[in-house]
């Protein structure tokens, strides 16, 4: 198109938030597990490939002339050679390079527009080949090396928190969760090493000095995540109330208030009940044998801790007296906690037990986890509270309908703002603000983007997301970040326009607080206008200047208001009177009165008969100067209602058209002599 002169607009997707990959090698699974390598070579081979093309273009172009017989001219696939490196920025971006952050988004576009599921994350890292596969797992070759490195793995356990895992006296490690272990041993080629003579809560001191690689079963609460990362529960357990046969049905744990309970030291029922129920008195001992002990022996009020192990615990101790008396809404989901120095293991970890068997699990849950002890609920002490339950129901199914009815509008509501932020004209971006020690906002942090904020800008949503302004454009002014100062401390929205040097563009800012140390900026690209702003101030600059040194002046004349604009050079340079306001009586006054009614014949014959308006006169300059001047000019004919109006000479014919203004330019010259006395 460019040889024919053909003029084009080239549209990218990506200026409208499409960044998708475009071309990307698959194989299948069964692949990679019957002919290991195979896949990888070829890829392999594949960039060496592009890397010599883009290389030596001139070869591979005789190549395809030669081999091919390509009908393409060599300027045409020179051509295409040099376009196909601008699109493949092969300077910047490593050939074959795949993020899996740029997969997760286009999988999430995915999701949001309900033509897939929802992807988890070691779903996507599994999609990408670049350490081959393990035992029917994608791996990563950090992941791969990682395995190399550590063949063993040092592992905390609770030495006797049965069914889920114990040290015996032989030191054999038995329970629910070696076997759970064995299998991802098998899978991942470790072996996991328990450390003996620990107790749990040794255990979790060992894992904060970062003693421990992982721990084989433990709940995630806010202190433990501050030095463990976790994984998808493997095996979950109500968290229940023990009492004993006097007993009656606790139905909230706020019927315990005052009363003494026990729980085992560092079980994470310890942390939520500190947090969620101070006014408890929580009785705390080492293990769960010694709190139904104390329980049975009448010193606590109740247990609460897991169902299972204090299931499996009443049966060992033979307590006969002891049964559940209720639940505690908390939920013990056991899961796989990692050291944060490993973020490998974490994610094998995570691999492996998604590859388990569903039929394995089940298998080993039922055989340690299946809890055979009486529900222990007493008939006539829920009988109690049962009408109250009922009138409580029957509340509750009303407030129920009336919620779905509130969520099912506050979802519509959402779903169109959520088209507005996608689909709107206006740039939006959130922000959180960065202080220095005194307090000054220095930098801000962009948190999110829309679309159109990516297509203004021209950066794409992983240049901005988790960046700071300075990182993004390092010039950014510091009076620039020293403006959301005073929207931070009044909180009134503010409206301004700025320049962005480093990408040369304009845009008009609308910023209003979002919270704490958050702000939102709406923005709308005026570059266009400003450029055509500039472009109009210095048309008129030089429009004035060429006024000036020509001698030419102009003038405007409104016959419906009686006033005049006079340009720059009538009044400095032209000798005209300079006043606020001109009118038709300050121009005839300084035109010498015998040359008046020329003036105003001319007018006449113009307005009237569309006549010629260009006539010579006379006029006495505000200094005594007598000047001959000659004016051009040209009446606004058939203007809408709102600007038509009549003369207010008498010598203008109340049948000819009304023009509300005319206008032209006035010049002054000096024939010889060019003054008169």
């Amino acid at each position: 198109m460019r040889q024919k002169g053909v003029k084009f607009n080239l549209i990218s997707p990506q200026s409208y938030g499409i960044d998708f990959y475009g071309d990307i090698l698959f194989t299948t699974i069964a692949e990679q597990d019957h002919h290991p390598g195979r896949s990888e070579a070829f890829r392999r081979a594949s960039l060496k490939g592009w890397q010599y093309a883009l290389e030596h273009p001139d070869e591979v172009i005789e190549l395809i002339r030669s081999k091919y017989r390509s009908t393409l001219s060599r300027e045409q696939l020179r051509f295409e050679a040099e376009e196909t490196r601008k699109r493949i920025q092969a300077d910047t971006i490593p050939l074959g390079q795949i993020e899996v952050g740029r997969l997760r988004r286009v999988a999430e576009i995915y999701a949001n527009l309900k033509l897939i599921r929802p992807l988890k994350a070691r779903e996507l890292d599994g999609f990408i080949q670049s350490g081959g596969r393990l035992n029917g797992i994608a791996i990563t070759e950090a992941e791969r090396q990682w395995l190399q490195a550590h063949p063993t793995i040092r592992l905390g356990v609770d030495p006797n928190f049965m069914p889920y895992e114990k040290l015996d006296a032989e030191g054999r490690y038995i329970g629910a969760i070696p076997e759970f272990l064995k299998l991802l041993e098998a899978r991942l080629g470790i072996k996991f090493v328990p450390v003996p003579n620990k107790s749990w809560q040794e255990v979790l001191d060992m894992a904060k000095r970062g003693e421990l690689d992982m721990i084989g079963a433990a709940v995630k609460t806010p202190d433990r995540e501050q030095y463990l990362n976790f994984t998808e529960p493997y095996v979950s357990m109500p968290a229940v109330i023990i009492g004993n046969k006097s007993s009656t049905y606790i139905s909230s744990l706020q019927m315990l208030s005052g009363r003494r309970v026990a729980v085992e030291q560092g079980y994470f029922v310890q942390e939520l009940l500190s947090r969620d129920y101070p006014e408890l008195q929580l009785t705390v001992t080492a293990s769960v044998q010694d709190c139904l002990r104390l329980l049975a022996e009448g010193k606590v009020d109740a247990y609460i801790g897991d169902a299972a192990s204090a299931s499996y615990a009443i049966k060992q101790l033979d307590l006969a007296n002891l049964r559940i008396v209720g639940q505690t809404g908390y939920i013990s989901e056991s899961r796989l906690a990692v050291a944060k120095a490993h973020p490998e293991l974490l994610s094998l970890l995570e691999k492996a037990l998604a590859a388990i068997d569903p039929a394995q699990r089940e298998t080993i849950t039922n055989r340690w986890l299946s809890m055979q002890a009486d529900a222990g609920l007493d008939v006539k002490a829920l009988a109690r509270p049962a009408l109250a339950l009922l009138l409580v129901l029957l509340f509750c199914v009303y407030w129920v309908y009336r919620l779905r009815r509130e969520i099912r509008a506050r979802k519509s509501s959402e779903a169109d703002l959520a088209r507005l932020y996608t689909n709107m004209s206006l740039g939006f971006a959130l922000h959180q603000v960065i202080r220095d020690p005194g307090g000054k906002i220095v930098d801000y942090r962009y948190l999110d983007i829309n679309p159109a904020f990516e297509k203004m800008t021209g950066l794409g949503r992983e240049n901005w997301i988790g960046k700071t302004v300075k990182q993004v454009l390092p010039h950014t002014e510091a009076a620039w970040i020293g403006s959301f100062d005073d929207l931070d401390t009044s909180g009134e929205p503010k409206r301004f326009e700025n320049h962005v040097a480093q990408i040369d563009r304009w845009y008009a800012i609308d910023s209003y607080k979002a919270g704490h140390d958050r702000f939102v900026v709406l923005m709308q690209d005026i570059t266009e206008r400003k450029r055509t702003e500039l472009a109009l101030k210095q048309s008129e600059e030089r429009f004035r200047i060429s006024q000036i040194y020509g001698g030419i002046g102009t003038w405007e004349s409104d016959l419906q208001t009686n006033r005049q604009f006079w340009s720059e050079i009538v009044t400095a340079e032209l000798g005209f009177p300079a006043k606020d306001i001109h009118t038709w009586a300050d121009f005839l006054a300084v035109v010498y009165p015998e040359d008046r009614p020329l003036l105003l014949e001319a007018t006449r014959r113009h307005i009237e008969t569309g006549a010629k308006y260009e006539v010579e006169y006379r006029i006495q300059t505000t200094g005594g100067e007598r000047r001959w001047m000659r004016s051009v000019g040209q009446a606004e004919r058939d203007a809408p209602a709102s600007r038509c109006g009549c003369a207010a000479s008498s010598t203008i014919s109340a049948s000819a058209k009304k023009p509300r203004k005319s206008c032209g330019c006035r010049r002054g010259y000096f024939p010889t002599p060019t003054r008169e006395s």
